[in-house]
C-alpha cells in the first residue's frame, strides 16, 4: 500500500508551519515530527482511525500533540489523504478534494 497526498495538502502544511514559524518557532520541528509518525501509522493501519462524522468513507486522525486532523480516504492499492486542518476550520474544508 502506499501513501499519496492530494497536491493542495502541501499547502496546508505549509500554512500550518508558517504560522508557527510566526507564534512559536520552537514547535515547528515537533510539529513535523507529529504528522510524519501519524502519517506512518495511518499508512500501516488505515482502519485504525475512526470515520469522521456523517462519512463512511473517509477518515480523521487527530495529530497527538497539535490540533490538526489528517483527513483521508482508504483505498484498494493506497491512502489518499485530502487535508491537513486545524481542527477550527469549517467541517466541511477539504472535504471536495478527490
Amino acid at each position: 500500500m502506499k501513501l499519496e497526498l492530494h497536491p493542495a495538502v502541501q499547502r496546508d502544511v505549509n500554512e500550518a508551519l508558517e504560522y508557527y514559524l510566526q507564534v512559536a518557532p520552537s514547535v515547528v520541528e515537533r510539529f513535523s515530527a507529529d504528522l510524519d509518525r501519524r502519517l506512518v501509522q495511518i499508512l500501516g493501519n488505515p482502519k485504525r482511525f475512526s470515520f469522521l462524522t456523517g462519512h463512511r468513507e473517509l477518515r480523521r486522525a487527530r495529530l497527538e500533540s497539535f490540533p490538526y486532523v489528517v483527513v483521508y480516504r482508504e483505498l484498494p492499492d493506497k491512502v489518499f489523504i485530502l487535508t491537513v486542518r486545524h481542527e477550527r476550520r469549517h467541517p466541511d474544508y477539504g472535504l471536495a478534494r478527490t
